[in-house]
């Protein structure tokens, strides 16, 4: 796949994939991270806002760990039009738009039981991880099977982490009916 992305690149579709690659992006997502965040803490959702923050920081850690494991080397077969540094196995572009816009499904799948806002983040988080996966492959960075790794870790990094969601705002809302019950009670 990334033989053919090559042999397909233009000025202005190279420019466009420059750009959108930024979503996976160190730099995007050290301003991003906070803002959800802390939008989600200050509306009072303390435990999305912990889980959020924590899932895409524990991402990261992963996507390094795996890179350092396996250490498999960048592309050669083709120009690459981005200078990386790092080994290329996962793709940490990839893992970090699937844990981030993924991170986002899931706080819409934790606050809200409207089926047509859970399809919507679930497209929309795909589409995102999927554009970033392209981009890579197109831009030289990654083979593709680099991609795909990146988006399955982030998928299952985003899985673990809404169930942990899911599970203490069960377990939060389990010890506080007994003292609401029991506070309803008292005279």
């Amino acid at each position: 796949m990334g033989g053919a992305l090559a042999r397909n690149r233009s000025g202005g579709l190279s420019e466009a994939m420059a750009i959108l690659t930024q979503l996976g992006d160190h730099r995007f997502l050290a301003l991003a991270t906070p803002a959800v965040a802390l939008t989600l803490w200050f509306s009072r959702h303390h435990v999305s806002a912990l889980l959020f923050a924590g899932s895409v920081v524990g991402g990261f850690g992963l996507s390094s760990l795996m890179k350092i494991a396996v250490a498999r080397g960048r592309p050669d077969l083709w120009v690459a039009l981005v200078a990386e540094t790092t080994y290329s196995f996962p793709s940490g572009h990839t893992v970090m738009a699937t844990v981030f816009f993924g991170g986002l499904a899931a706080i819409v799948f934790h606050l809200s039981r409207s089926r047509l806002a859970r399809v919507l983040a679930a497209l929309g988080a795909f589409a995102a991880a999927f554009a970033v996966a392209v981009t890579r492959i197109y831009l030289g960075a990654h083979w593709t099977t680099d991609t795909i790794a990146g988006m399955l870790t982030g998928l299952i990094w985003v899985l673990v982490y809404s169930a942990t969601t899911e599970a203490v705002t069960r377990a939060r809302g389990s010890r506080q009916a007994p003292l609401a019950a029991e506070n309803a009670r008292r005279p």
